[in-house]
């Protein structure tokens, strides 16, 4: 008989929105016991999709490759939460001034020195700096692929001039061909190196529920295994350890409807401030098998799982 990997606990909000009722999870486990080698390899043979029971409106049959739009650079902003206002520029904090800049669609049209130079502004659930606190009303920020920390932000109603220092910001670090190794001006700290790996999750609940439920339990899947193998990167946001992984949840990135999405950062091969790492969107993340697979796979051997890839960059 096979064996099932134990089933995380639901979601509050999933059980308050489907209407069927499942007597008991073995039950529903000895009715929904699958093989998925076809997409996961033989190694996941026998293992139970825990996020398959949900039957949540997956599109299992649109073709995953050229399903996300091409960027630049990718602004992660830490606020501490898993879930936010279904349009992220009406709240306050740092992704609202920069759309504000930027434009909505993030295609900086004042910054003529690219282009359609697109960039992408998401929410975090990673904690800020410590530092904020002795700034007011700042927050931290990673960006991708530069692979760069910058511990204090300013955002809206900051002592600061923030639409100056935002301008700063945009074109000290997120534009193409630029020396992110610098202090921009209107920055009380300068940027750090990001040296480890970061797996980040959409758990934007308030956007879509499908994120909202396969997100969090994605999460924690992600987190017990790295922590099996000790890949689990310390919570400290003023710290990058070299060989670990972070595990973030962040706001809508699209395509909802091949959650669970997953986007994988890894860091630049050589220590170089002026090379960006690789960014690799995954959907159709369903389970311990696939979780199991990008770990051993793309984190720790840069490989790309071609059955689960949306698209990214600098791959």
């Amino acid at each position: 008989m096979l064996s099932c990997l134990p089933c995380l606990p639901l979601p509050l909000h999933y059980l308050l929105y489907k209407v069927r009722i499942f007597t008991s999870s073995a039950a529903i486990l000895s009715q929904r016991r699958i093989s998925t080698a076809s997409a996961e390899g033989p190694a996941s043979q026998g293992k139970c999709d825990c996020i398959d029971i949900l039957q949540l409106d997956i599109d299992r049959e649109t073709p995953l490759k050229g399903t996300i739009a091409v960027y630049n650079a990718h602004v992660l902003a830490s606020t501490g939460k898993s879930d936010w206002n279904s349009k992220i520029e009406l709240e306050d904090g740092l992704v609202a001034d920069l759309k504000g800049v930027l434009g909505r669609a993030g295609l900086g049209k004042g910054f003529n020195d690219l282009p359609n130079n697109v960039i992408l502004t998401t929410n975090s659930s990673y904690p800020s700096s410590p530092s904020v606190s002795q700034h007011g009303r700042y927050s931290s920020a990673y960006v991708f692929p530069q692979n760069i920390y910058l511990p204090v932000v300013p955002h809206s109603s900051s002592a600061t001039s923030t639409s100056e220092a935002h301008v700063q910001f945009i074109r000290t670090y997120l534009l193409p061909a630029t020396n992110t190794f610098v202090h921009a001006a209107g920055l009380p700290h300068g940027p750090r190196k990001v040296h480890e790996t970061h797996v980040l999750i959409c758990t934007h609940n308030s956007r879509d529920t499908r994120c909202g439920i396969i997100g969090p339990m994605i999460n924690q899947l992600f987190t017990a295994y790295l922590s099996s193998k000790g890949l689990l990167h310390p919570e400290d946001p003023d710290i990058s350890v070299r060989g670990k992984v972070r595990v973030g949840n962040i706001s809508h990135i699209g395509g909802h409807k091949f959650a669970g999405n997953v986007i994988v950062y890894l860091p630049p091969e050589k220590d170089s401030w002026n090379q960006g790492g690789k960014g690799i969107w995954y959907g159709r993340v369903g389970g311990q098998a696939n979780v199991e697979r990008i770990v051993d796979e793309t984190v720790l051997g840069g490989k790309i799982i071609q059955e689960l890839l949306r698209g990214g960059i600098g791959i």
